[in-house]
């Protein structure tokens, strides 16, 4: 605010020689925009709604809006302190955001320049199409959140994902997709020294979870479908080791990931899938002090698709509501 003012005065300053430096961070650099839509086929999306958001301070942004052309183009230029969001949406698509990388100069070379890149810089989005959603059956979510305590330690537990309760005695799920292994140990002395283990292993031979990337650029950020010749694996470990005043161990979600699961299966003979469920759980999942996670089931046997309705895209949308208009 100091620096906004004193350029208010700058002119009867000049006259003792003062003067203000400009700063790109400070006062804004220009930059110019070649947003190329596609959609998830590289197919250019036209008439895609754009909204290009430059932050020409903290608080105060200046939003261009504008359609793409035949070629998926839409050109714009605005001067921004170093952030810039654009936002694409078009019907039948999931929306996409990105966070162009357009900072293309230091910032002494966008000092001298006023510019942060000497030239047009292409921003790429890529638009996911609404495919197939399937009926999925959402637990955990924005809607029916809830953490589910463990009944027990150090003993193993069957956890429902359809019906989203323990497995008798515990409560009344029909069928342990999760066997559960919690522990847990605290200092009588230190409630800081503890140690909190969890073990989530699957039931069948042929059941089992991936991990997959997340998508943070679009609305949906996840697969369409389940990768049934993906490499499942058998037991995921969460656990937290602070016994000797340190955090020894930490092992959680991986960041930017999320897991696929295949759960019910069936076998023939020879070891060959008859018949499975498939579902997803978002990358925010917790076991340790108690069970924490968004899960998407899809109740329909050998069903691949993990892309829900759309009355639960926004458990999956890491945007808010705010649309810049």
């Amino acid at each position: 605010m100091k620096c906004r003012i004193l350029l208010a005065c700058s002119f009867a300053l000049a006259t003792t020689g003062c003067t203000l430096a400009f700063s790109p961070i400070i006062d804004g650099a220009t930059s110019e925009l070649a947003i190329r839509v596609m959609d998830d086929s590289s197919i250019p999306v036209a008439d895609a709604e754009v909204s290009a958001v430059f932050y020409v301070t903290p608080e105060k942004v200046d939003v261009h809006h504008g359609l793409t052309d035949t070629n998926g183009l839409f050109k714009t230029k605005g001067r921004s302190i170093g952030e810039i969001h654009v936002i694409v949406k078009k019907e039948g698509y999931y929306q996409g955001r990105v966070l162009p990388k357009f900072r293309l100069l230091s910032v002494e070379e966008a000092t001298t320049a006023r510019r942060w890149a000497m030239g047009e810089v292409l921003v790429p989005v890529v638009l996911k199409k609404i495919r197939s959603p399937a009926h999925l059956v959402l637990n955990g979510g924005k809607e029916t959140w809830r953490r589910v305590g463990y009944p027990s330690t150090n003993s193993t537990m069957g956890f429902d994902l359809l019906a989203y309760d323990w497995c008798p005695p515990f409560g009344k799920g029909k069928y342990a997709d999760f066997q559960i292994h919690t522990e847990f140990w605290r200092s009588v002395d230190d409630y800081l020294t503890y140690r909190n283990k969890t073990t989530i292993s699957m039931t069948n031979a042929m059941d089992g979870f991936y991990f997959a990337d997340v998508d943070p650029t679009s609305a949906f950020r996840y697969a369409y479908e389940a990768d049934p010749h993906a490499q499942f694996a058998k037991e995921l470990q969460f656990e937290i080791d602070r016994r000797n005043e340190v955090v020894a161990t930490d092992k959680r979600m991986p960041r930017g990931k999320y897991i696929v699961f295949r759960t019910r299966t069936i076998t023939d003979p020879k070891g060959n899938v008859l018949s499975a469920n498939y579902g997803m759980i978002a990358e925010k999942m917790s076991a340790l002090g108690s069970l924490s996670m968004i899960c998407f089931f899809n109740s329909e046997p050998n069903d691949l698709r993990l892309e829900p309705e759309a009355a639960w895209n926004s458990e999956l949308s890491p945007f808010d509501s705010e649309d810049y208009q």
